[in-house]
């Protein structure tokens, strides 16, 4: 009897846990193809060490707890609520795999964020190999941000292509592999071999990812062609997977016997308690007014020449009759930004020609948007009225270093020449104007 109300306890607490995290957690979940074949390999990862349980996520669980409170950023909040049930499972039932924890966070907002983040240099990067190698092979070519030239035709390396997309799909067919072997051979990878391991497919995806753009570009593989999808399904068979199959049974050699048994429960004691303040801390920030809201009531920003709208996101419209100016505060250097990228591809729009040029002596981004015949052109920047950048790294760094807010500036033109006419004048007048 007394076993049966231990085990009656254990399911309502996770229950109680998992129900505040989805509570605080609404509409943050991006639910797409990956995410389903991420919760397809859960039950292949769910294995606990007999009688040894562990204190382990007992930190990152504080730490994320502390800023989801002070921050109340979605992310932290997922991080704290999936160490926080991690910590709780671990210290009643026994050690689960390292693998469950990195294949959620992988099939999470959070690994999309990053992607999403700092795609665009990986993408600026990879052009500019690919253009260098067709040099190195006697072709004329060059790159400029996203876009390669080759021979006097135009091929783009865009973040909607199958292979940069299939970055994710990598670490979860990497993370089953791995827990295949263990089952087979009932033995586990120490943790920096399993580093090292997600680590390896990682380099194996941008090599793919390498490979696949050349093919493209020599053959002249359009994306309206069917070979464009299938030639990303073939590179990432021949230059992920099967690599990482022998490289996995290779360094299956070093693991450690490990002994499995199945999920059970011990008994309540002081961790358990820490837990359930921590949830329950969790769940009281949803009555706090946010930072966000706070953050961006307090700030005022003006154009000369611009009629201001300011929106329910908190984002700020200028427009005039010839241009549309958004202004997006951002909280913090810790915030995800709402780029054009993930902004205006949301409204049915597609981003193109992405580039860093040099306007009134910064550098800024500049693209072309498309949505059928509708063609738009745009440039972005991050500013805080004293800096100026693109770089995802220095307004972060900038921000911790002098404490002063960025935004993001995005202008958006019908025509192009008019486009950087503007932003040059924007940049150079200083026109955009903070009141504290």
């Amino acid at each position: 009897m007394e076993w049966r109300k231990d085990k009656l306890l254990f399911i309502l607490l996770l229950l109680s846990f998992s129900g505040i995290a989805m509570y605080l957690l609404q509409g943050y979940f991006i639910i797409n193809a990956t995410t389903f074949l991420g919760m397809a390999i859960i039950p292949f990862l769910i294995k606990v060490e007999k009688e040894k349980y562990s204190r382990r996520y007992l930190l990152p669980f504080l730490l994320f707890l502390v800023l989801s409170i002070v921050l109340q950023v979605k992310s932290f909040i997922f991080l704290a609520s999936l160490f926080g049930i991690l910590l709780f499972l671990e210290t009643l039932s026994g050690r689960l795999s390292i693998l469950l924890p990195v294949l959620l966070i992988t099939i999470s907002p959070v690994f999309f964020y990053l992607s999403k983040t700092f795609g665009i240099s990986i993408r600026f990067a990879l052009s500019e190999v690919v253009a260098q190698l067709l040099i190195w092979t006697g072709n004329v070519s060059s790159a400029v941000g996203n876009t390669i030239w080759l021979n006097g035709k135009e091929f783009h390396v865009d973040p909607g292509c199958v292979g940069l997309n299939m970055i994710a799909i990598s670490v979860i067919i990497g993370i089953f592999f791995l827990s295949y072997f263990e089952k087979q051979h009932h033995k586990s990878l120490p943790l920096y071999l399993t580093i090292l391991a997600l680590s390896f497919i990682l380099l194996l995806n941008i090599l793919s990812n390498l490979i696949r753009i050349l093919i493209l570009v020599i053959f002249n593989i359009g994306p309206e062609s069917l070979m464009h999808d299938l030639s990303g399904l073939l590179s990432l068979f021949v230059y992920v997977i099967l690599p990482f199959y022998f490289f996995t049974a290779f360094i299956m050699r070093f693991s450690v016997p490990k002994e499995y048994g199945s999920i059970t429960n011990g008994k309540l004691n002081r961790i358990h308690y820490v837990i359930i303040a921590g949830f329950i801390a969790l769940l009281c920030t949803s009555f706090i007014p946010r930072k966000s809201q706070i953050h961006t009531g307090s700030d005022s920003y003006s154009i000369s020449g611009y009629t201001k709208e300011k929106l329910a996101s908190g984002v700020y419209q200028f427009k005039n009759d010839r241009s549309l100016i958004y202004i997006k505060p951002i909280q913090g250097f810790y915030s995800a930004e709402h780029s054009p990228m993930v902004c205006w591809i949301g409204d049915g729009y597609e981003l193109k020609n992405i580039e860093e040029k040099i306007i009134a002596g910064v550098s800024v981004y500049s693209g072309k948007l498309v949505k059928g015949s509708d063609i738009l052109y745009t440039s972005w920047w991050f500013d805080n009225g004293e800096v100026i950048t693109t770089s995802q790294w220095k307004w972060r760094w900038e921000n911790i270093r002098n404490a002063k807010d960025f935004y993001l500036v995005n202008v958006t033109m019908e025509d192009q020449n008019d486009l950087f006419k503007e932003v040059n004048e924007i940049i150079a007048k200083r026109k955009i104007t903070k009141r504290l």
